[in-house]
């Protein structure tokens, strides 16, 4: 199974990079960007911030 079939949404990728819930505050980087939790509750990433770290220069 191809990694990008495990997940559909921004959320479900940052869940499967994981394997958990993350915490207000914390960054996940990867394949180009990175990824900023700005709120979640028990069961849901709410909001993100992200940039693509590809285009830094």
């Amino acid at each position: 199974v191809d990694d990008a079939d495990r997940y559909s949404t921004i959320a479900g990728y940052i869940l499967w990079r994981l394997s958990r819930l993350p915490e207000i505050g914390e960054r996940i980087s990867g394949d180009g960007f990175e990824f900023e939790i700005v709120s979640c509750s028990d069961r849901n990433i709410e909001k993100i911030r992200a940039w693509n770290t590809s285009l830094a220069t």
